[in-house]
């Protein structure tokens, strides 16, 4: 019986460490999401994550939040699932007023010209796409 008792609260234990080592990683992120160009040569602005604050803008204000639990969840595992060291960056120029973003996951940046993610590896398309959301939810509450 002491034994059973034991290894539950060990197995509750490790669960635990697990979930706070996930909240430390997620605490301690960087990302940036950043966009150049277009017609007014100013982007459609963009996303940073520091921690678990959000700053988003949209060229014309900024706003601030936090992540939700669900947010820094999903953003945790794509950051898991990331391989910024294969990232390749776009460095041609684009076309005239085409949009030019560059995500940023610590030191590892990615650039690319345009709305086709289908030119992208698919760890930067589910990044791009959560962290959009997320900067929609932002922008949406201030």
């Amino acid at each position: 019986m002491k034994r059973g008792l034991m290894l539950i609260a060990l197995a509750a234990l490790l669960l635990n460490t697990a979930e706070s080592c996930d909240a430390a990683k997620t605490t301690t992120m960087h990302i940036e999401l950043t966009s150049e160009g277009g017609i007014s040569g100013r982007g459609v602005g963009g996303i940073t994550i520091d921690g678990t604050a959000v700053t988003a803008g949209d060229g014309r204000r900024e706003c601030h939040g936090e992540l939700t639990v669900d947010e820094r969840d999903m953003l945790a595992q794509r950051v898991r699932d990331a391989h910024p060291e294969r990232w390749k960056t776009d460095e041609g120029t684009g076309h005239p007023d085409q949009i030019r973003y560059t995500l940023k996951l610590s030191d590892h940046p990615i650039s690319w010209h345009g709305e086709d993610l289908s030119v992208l590896p698919a760890d930067v398309r589910a990044l791009y796409t959560t962290l959009w959301k997320i900067r929609e939810r932002v922008l949406g509450s201030c």
